[in-house]
């Protein structure tokens, strides 16, 4: 058994009551500008490592947010319908003659810190 004081877990309990449905656009807020922030990371490192025959291959990547009733989600990565955006499957997951060069995850993991600001940014302001 264990005990203890429920006093913050009240707290919070209370302070999500106040702010309610406002903390969904804060958060998708807060996931969108740190879907750009990934999105950056990942169009960087793909332009310093990527030869002439992807050049265009950075600039395929983007991140669009992703709208439905029950979640929140960005998508981030090669847009197919951008010039070169078809190389992302090859030049991320690696291929027959290419190895995987995984730029995605490597920016990804890098901008965690990045993203869970942006979205504390978005959703500190709410809380008292």
């Amino acid at each position: 058994m264990f005990k203890g004081d429920a006093s913050e877990i009240r707290q919070l309990a209370d302070d999500l009551t106040r702010v309610g449905k406002k903390t969904d656009p804060a958060a998708r807020a807060g996931l969108i500008e740190g879907g750009e922030l990934v999105a950056a990371a990942w169009r960087n490192d793909a332009a310093r490592l990527h030869d002439s025959h992807a050049k265009h291959y950075p600039d395929s990547i983007d991140s669009e947010a992703v709208f439905s009733l029950g979640s929140i989600a960005v998508d981030i990565g090669p847009n197919a319908d951008k010039k070169q955006g078809f190389l992302g499957r090859i030049l991320e997951n690696g291929g027959e003659r290419s190895p995987a060069y995984l730029t995605g995850l490597n920016a990804l993991t890098r901008s965690e810190a990045a993203v869970e600001r942006a979205i504390a940014n978005k959703m500190d302001p709410l809380f008292p």
